[in-house]
């Protein structure tokens, strides 16, 4: 059965089966996709022994958000939630299956993040709506910029995370799908090939993938050159 129950009527269940929590990243999502969005799914929760009270048993997380909320003054603590009410014998199984979800690929993130950014919404303002540095948005974005038949091959697990953000070090997607081509007819793949292929011989100094780096011994500075997602 579906009902809004106050949130301040709401406490997590000890037969909720989630008990190591989220990191801390995946919780300040979660509270900025509620602030921005309001909450998508409905949680889950019995009868409390407690007159007046429900006890969530899927949906946990959620519910910290909703309180974080609630605390800090952006919804009311008797905010409306959405639940569907359980019985206490189908409590733990409804929590299992509440809480058995597979992660979203990364490359669906980064196809979702350019669809945005597509439509207008800066690299700030994804960062806001959902929880992640703007730092972070900027990197989904460059990886989300790849040519349609690397993210597929993303996809099927023919590729790695770090080869994919080795093409990036280009934005010419008819590029980045030749030299694919390519590699993929040969002997595979590897992050310091992709980028030795997508990259011209000789990096100018004004590039913004090059560096000057100093040395004491030379009379001059030598210029290298660093992908732009790579860890310095």
């Amino acid at each position: 059965m579906e009902q809004n129950i106050k949130l301040n009527a709401l406490t997590i269940s000890e037969k909720n089966v989630r008990k190591v929590s989220a990191a801390d990243v995946e919780d300040q999502q979660l509270i900025a996709s509620i602030g921005s969005q309001g909450l998508l799914q409905n949680l889950i929760v019995v009868k409390s022994k407690k007159r007046g009270k429900f006890e969530v048993v899927g949906g946990g997380r959620r519910l910290a958000a909703l309180q974080h909320l609630a605390e800090n003054g952006d919804i009311a603590k008797d905010y409306p939630v959405r639940c569907v009410v359980k019985d206490q014998t189908d409590a733990t199984e409804a929590s299992m299956a509440e809480n058995l979800k597979a992660a979203m690929h990364d490359a669906d993130w980064f196809s979702a993040y350019m669809q945005l950014n597509e439509q207008g919404m800066s690299a700030e303002d994804i960062a806001k709506k959902f929880g992640h540095s703007v730092t972070d948005v900027r990197k989904l974005l460059k990886l989300g910029g790849v040519a349609p038949v690397i993210l597929h091959a993303f996809r099927n697990r023919e590729l790695d995370k770090k080869e994919v953000m080795a093409f990036t070090v280009s934005d010419d997607q008819e590029k980045q799908a030749a030299v694919f081509a390519e590699m993929k007819e040969g002997y595979g793949f590897s992050a310091w090939e992709i980028r030795s292929r997508l990259l011209p011989e000789n990096v100018r100094s004004t590039e913004p993938m090059a560096v000057f780096v100093a040395w004491k011994p030379m009379s001059r500075p030598v210029v290298v050159w660093r992908p732009i997602c790579s860890r310095r």
